[in-house]
């Protein structure tokens, strides 16, 4: 207990804009500040750092992401525990739980939540790879007290796999603000701003660019587009270290200046509501946020076929899911939504409707206090 509240410790691999940042940002908006004492250990700062600090949450910063093995993050992280007096140790992703694992022995905290985000041994990697995080997935299971998964077809596979046992897992799923992901409430924002003509269509995506994102396949795609209608433009919408790279790749496909990269942006429901298509190319996923979002703001939607994209999008009825790695496939469903409009719209406005009843975050973080809640009657 810190100040007679409950000291609840979040932490966070990296704290650049992305679905898990923005997954504890909104739990940490919902958590009731007279009943807890909240904290956050991250990797770096950031536009959403600043928000929580602004919110007068404490941050320490941890090198979590320096090495595998990096002992002082193991310290580091214990001692911002122990200073926050926690309670519950809440760690999000799997270089978190792994060191959250390891610090909690010199902290003296019995209760920590390890949410997984999408299972590291989904990634586009070698069997030896594979085998090394399978391990890795079951360490952390074994020393956490509770497990949440934001899919829950990643949580079937958790327990199919041998990863934890089922009464130690619950699927929490991802939810937005519907209030402020408004289709109602949004302007002309990313077209005045990036002085977009008007008529000519939008196809996009809002992803970090990091290799988990399949970027690369959204320039593949938006090549073939190009060659069918050439006033498409296209718009990628998030940072990361692949930035230049993909940059470089976009001019080897000959996209020129068709291609708009227009880094993180803060005002996310006008940059949805600027697209005429949203698309997701990911390789691997937990629970997309973007494509909640993308749903909520009414946009006609094609996705790669990943672990929680089908538990978001109902094919054909709400958007169109796809192979991943698939280009080709994907510039045939988005040609096809932006020369059927009405249907597309049709399709968008089921998928808000339906997203509505089921990822909220007000929902989400509810879900999570009762998880809380179970620790501490726990003696």
């Amino acid at each position: 207990m810190k100040n007679g509240k409950i000291s609840i410790v979040q932490v966070i691999n990296t704290a650049s804009i992305g679905g898990g940042m923005r997954h504890l940002f909104a739990l940490l908006e919902h958590l009731p500040r007279e009943r807890f004492h909240l904290s956050l250990v991250a990797e770096n700062g950031g536009y959403l750092v600043d928000q929580i600090e602004a919110r007068g949450i404490p941050v320490h910063f941890v090198p979590l992401m320096r090495s595998r093995f990096d002992p002082s993050a193991v310290v580091r992280m214990a001692l911002a525990a122990r200073r926050e007096e926690a309670d519950i140790l809440h760690l999000h992703g799997t270089r978190a739980g792994f060191f959250g694992a390891l610090a909690k022995r010199f902290t003296g905290v019995r209760r920590t939540v390890y949410t997984i985000h999408g299972f590291s041994f989904h990634k586009d990697i070698s069997a030896t790879g594979r085998t090394f995080y399978l391990a890795v997935e079951r360490f952390c299971s074994r020393n956490h007290s509770r497990l949440i998964s934001v899919s829950g077809t990643d949580r079937d596979e958790a327990i199919r796999l041998g990863v934890c046992h089922p009464d130690r897992i619950r699927t929490i799923y991802n939810g937005i603000d519907f209030a402020v992901f408004d289709p109602q409430r949004v302007n002309g924002f990313l077209r005045r701003t990036f002085d977009l003509p008007a008529n000519d269509p939008v196809v996009g995506t809002v992803a970090r660019l990091v290799p988990q994102k399949g970027v690369e396949y959204f320039l593949e795609m938006a090549r073939l587009i190009a060659e069918r209608n050439p006033r498409v433009r296209f718009a990628v919408i998030g940072e990361g270290a692949l930035e230049r790279p993909l940059r470089q790749h976009a001019q080897r496909l000959g996209l020129g200046e068709r291609v708009l990269f227009l880094g993180p942006q803060t005002r996310m429901p006008e940059c949805y509501a600027g697209l005429d298509v949203f698309v997701l190319s990911s390789l691997w996923e937990g629970h997309p946020l973007s494509l909640i979002e993308s749903l909520a703001m009414e946009r006609p939607t094609v996705a790669t076929l990943t672990s929680g994209s089908p538990e978001i999008v109902d094919d054909g009825e709400t958007g169109f899911l796809v192979e991943p790695k698939d280009p080709a496939r994907m510039a045939e469903r988005v040609c096809w939504l932006l020369d059927h409009r009405d249907e597309a719209d049709a399709m968008a406005r089921e998928g808000r409707r339906r997203c509505l009843a089921r990822f909220s975050e007000k929902m989400m973080a509810e879900q999570t206090l009762r998880v809380y809640e179970e620790l501490m009657a726990q003696a």
